[in-house]
């Protein structure tokens, strides 16, 4: 996306950040969340950053179910995360307001009752017009921009769905950043009509699940998951296998107590099936030429919907 101020024309969010960090007077636009006085999460609604998420989770969350333990390593490292991710986001906020952009940042959105939510922020992608942009930043890391072909993510897409109904807003934006800086982040327009139907269908989940409480929702089933791979002189990846396994929530579930590659432990919360992915189908220049036997047509439907090779994007060198 090209974005237009007075300060010049900027081919992407990441160097419009550089032009502002570069700046002489940036100081004097930047915008800035202390970790002492952020909004605390509110833990008896729904979330709109949720819709997507395992209903089963979201129920366990609303019931005050303890979240399996971490140790303190683990917590440190979760907690600077965390902060290092608010820390991207004003950079951005940041870089707009300076370049004249930002219409609005972190306000909440007025949803149904029982539910609650804040986009990230409003920007007009040129100044000399009035047409306004939702956008939305997930800080990622480095090796999540391999599977650029998937994104953006349906959940990501539902989350500024709902946004977007409730501000009665026609565009909007999903930008992937490495939080280590080290590979281009990648931005994606959304059209959120295109997830009106999924993001009606998460939402009634989240509330069924909400309202049927003490009973939990199903655990989620396992996943069918590609692997491509890459041709040497190629510039594009081919479908290589289809693995059976785990649903990736499930793996960072906060109520899934699980030992890496061993299975559940036995004290979890929430016992889903987690086992090592099995190769169920493989694929030679595109074509099948092995399906496990009780696999068949859940891997042909799962082709059905998804890609068998897609573009690299080659990374400039420094």
């Amino acid at each position: 996306m090209k974005y237009v101020s007075e300060r010049g024309e900027f081919d992407s969010m990441q160097i419009l950040v550089a032009a502002y960090l570069g700046s002489r007077d940036g100081g004097a636009y930047e915008l800035s969340s202390s970790p002492f006085c952020r909004n605390e999460w509110e833990p008896d609604v729904l979330h709109a950053s949720e819709v997507g998420s395992c209903p089963r989770a979201v129920a366990y969350r609303l019931s005050h179910e303890e979240e399996k333990p971490r140790g303190q390593a683990s917590a440190a490292n979760r907690a600077v995360m965390f902060d290092a991710a608010y820390f991207f986001h004003y950079r951005r906020y940041s870089s707009l307001n300076w370049a004249g952009l930002l219409v609005g940042h972190e306000e909440p959105v007025p949803l149904p009752d029982g539910w609650t939510g804040r986009y990230d922020a409003i920007f007009k992608p040129d100044y000399r017009e009035e047409r306004t942009i939702l956008y939305d930043l997930k800080s990622v890391l480095p090796n999540a921009l391999k599977y650029s072909y998937d994104m953006p993510k349906e959940k990501d897409g539902c989350q500024l769905c709902v946004y977007a109904n409730a501000l009665d807003m026609k565009e909007a934006m999903v930008e992937y950043a490495d939080r280590a800086g080290s590979v281009t982040p990648l931005e994606c327009p959304i059209n959120p009509d295109d997830y009106l139907k999924q993001t009606m269908a998460a939402m009634a989940a989240l509330e069924k699940a909400r309202d049927e409480l003490p009973y939990l929702p199903e655990i989620l089933p396992p996943v069918y998951v590609g692997s491509y791979w890459k041709r040497r002189g190629a510039n594009y990846r081919d479908l290589k296998t289809v693995s059976y396994q785990p649903d990736w929530r499930c793996s960072y579930c906060a109520y899934h107590l699980h030992l890496k590659d061993t299975g559940t432990h036995s004290e979890s919360s929430c016992k889903p099936y987690f086992k090592p992915p099995e190769v169920v189908a493989e694929f030679k220049q595109g074509r099948l030429i092995r399906v496990t036997k009780g696999h068949e047509d859940a891997v042909d439907k799962w082709l059905g919907s998804h890609i068998t090779s897609y573009q690299i994007e080659e990374e400039e060198s420094p």
